[in-house]
């Protein structure tokens, strides 16, 4: 980086930063700030008294500055109100600013961008953008601080005029010098001395403007220069020493008689050059500014040697390269204190990385509880719905069988009653048989007691014979038949439960099955009613039901 562009460059840092509150603020003592710090009684006084402590020691101990101003965050982080957090991070910003970790910086006031978007109309976020600009102007990236620059430019001007007001000329004389720089850097001089002229013409209408308009004249003289117009450069640089003068401001004066002194060398009048190097030289040893003295001495060790005045010479190498020996300890010093800063924010990083793992496996585990519960409720759920679907299936399959075999019962029940209708049906036809065969009977009987003859008697003997065995077996054969297609088991049963039955009592059993009364057995058994009551009480005995509170025909139909 050449002086020329070194002593512009922080010159525009200055009045980016001037935008910020509090940067440039007095110093106040340490130890006084520090015994407000205890006796404060409320966070966000704690925050500005951190604040004011940081920047009080911005100027001679950088890492303790920087731990106060992270103090700061934290505090504030606890606050509800929007501006004391961005006035921490951006007050973090300018401290790390100025220990020159311009990435670090530049993270700080995009935060204060990004805090409370529905505040971006705000002089905060206005002048963060401002100092992001700048901070890529130092790094050489002219583009992006372009386009921040009028972001920003265009921000404060709707922002003053929101509250009905002129946007102020020293803001506006900012903004021109910054496009000016870099317009100049990137080589765009044409459009950089519209922005310088634009400037001047505006710092001129007002007396309060001397700062400004002289910074602008020195950043013109530098354009005339590198377009190799050093007459008109002079009288740039002669009007900005002028004014320097009378603002009575030594490094400026001192800057701009470095100017007249480069232009001098180049119009090939070394003692005027001579003469402008050395009160530039005096006045930068009186305001203490390392890089113009340098500057300077080395100026003068040229044109000394140019002149062949060895002496001169020597002690103006001299008190350069002392002044480039202390300027690399300085170097080493602030580089030190850099890597110190970078460390806190790398081990802060490394816990705020810790802490985020933890809190995103903290998050795994609950997603992964979840995942299982979530899996194990869709399992339970999707067994119990297959549970149920089947258990509904076995219903519905249930339901369908039990109407089948109601249906089916009913048709049974309908073919047996049928088939018992039937069976009596037949039953009171043979009765009526019977009893016809029984009246031929006694028919042939009585006409057989009248016949004399042996040959009659004989043979009406043997019809009677014939018709009574006849109607047995065709009676009983019959029956037979009939009851088994109605009541197929009841004969196995009984047989089963009561293998002592004659036959002739496991047919009164059927008989009554079908809860026949005794005289209709009668009828068709030829046994006298008297008979049967006997065969009956006979049949309880063996059928083991006597004194048992149940009847005969009960027992014999449920079986």
């Amino acid at each position: 980086m050449t002086l020329r562009r070194a002593l512009n460059l922080a010159f525009i840092i200055a009045g980016c930063l001037m935008h910020s509150p509090g940067i440039f603020a007095q110093p106040q003592k340490i130890d006084s700030l520090k015994i407000e710090l205890t006796k404060a009684s409320t966070d966000t006084t704690k925050v500005r008294i951190l604040i004011q402590l940081s920047q009080a020691l911005v100027s001679n101990d950088l890492k303790q500055a920087n731990k106060y101003s992270e103090q700061a965050i934290t505090l504030a982080a606890n606050e509800d109100s929007w501006e004391i957090q961005a006035d921490a991070i951006s007050n973090s910003g300018k401290i790390l600013f100025a220990a020159e970790l311009y990435d670090l910086a530049a993270k700080r006031f995009y935060e204060v961008t990004n805090l409370e978007p529905k505040h971006e109309n705000n002089l905060l976020v206005i002048y963060a953008l401002f100092n992001l600009g700048t901070i890529r102007m130092i790094l050489g990236q002219y583009d992006k601080a372009e386009e921040i620059q009028r972001e920003a430019f265009d921000k404060l001007q709707k922002y003053h005029a929101s509250r009905k007001e002129e946007t102020p000329p020293d803001e506006i004389i900012s903004f021109y010098s910054n496009m000016a720089y870099i317009l100049t850097e990137t080589k765009s001089n044409v459009k950089a001395m519209e922005f310088i002229d634009k400037g001047i013409n505006l710092a001129r209408k007002d007396e309060g403007q001397i700062q400004g308009l002289s910074k602008l004249l020195v950043l013109k003289g530098d354009v005339l220069i590198n377009e190799g117009k050093f007459s008109d450069a002079h009288k740039v640089a002669n009007e900005a020493f002028e004014l320097n003068i009378k603002s009575n401001d030594l490094l400026y004066q001192s800057i701009a008689l470095r100017s007249l002194g480069v232009i001098a060398d180049e119009l090939k009048m070394p003692l005027e050059a001579l003469d402008f190097f050395k009160k530039g030289y005096n006045l930068a040893v009186k305001v203490e500014s390392p890089a113009l003295i340098k500057a300077n001495s080395e100026q003068l060790h040229l044109l000394y040697k140019k002149l062949g005045e060895a002496d001169s010479s020597l002690k103006y190498l001299t008190i350069s390269t002392d002044y480039k020996s202390k300027e690399k300890f300085d170097q080493t010093k602030i580089e030190l204190t850099r890597q110190e800063i970078t460390d806190f924010f790398k081990k802060q990083s490394e816990e705020e990385l810790k802490k985020h793992n933890l809190e995103i496996r903290r998050l795994f585990l609950i997603l992964t509880l979840f995942i299982v519960l979530a899996g194990f409720l869709l399992y339970w759920y999707i067994i119990i719905k297959r549970k149920h679907r089947i258990a509904e299936q076995r219903k519905t399959k249930i339901e369908r069988e039990a109407q089948k075999l109601e249906s089916e019962k009913i048709i049974l029940e309908s073919d047996l009653y049928k088939k018992e209708k039937l069976l009596a049906t037949q039953a009171i036809v043979n009765i009526q048989k019977n009893e016809e065969i029984v009246e031929m009977v006694e028919k042939l009987r009585s006409h057989h007691s009248t016949r004399n003859s042996d040959s009659d008697k004989k043979f009406i003997a043997n019809i009677i014979q014939d018709l009574g065995r006849s109607q047995d077996e065709n009676r009983w054969n019959e029956f037979e038949i009939r009851f088994k297609e109605v009541h197929p088991d009841f004969s196995s049963k009984l047989q089963k439960l009561h293998p002592n039955l004659t036959p002739n009592e496991r047919r009164i059993c059927e008989f009554l099955h079908l809860n026949m009364t005794s005289k209709e057995i009668s009828a068709i058994t030829t046994q006298s009613p008297q008979s049967l009551e006997v065969a009956r009480t006979r049949l309880r005995k063996k059928l083991g039901i006597t004194n048992q509170g149940i009847g005969l025909i009960e027992y014999l139909t449920s079986l």
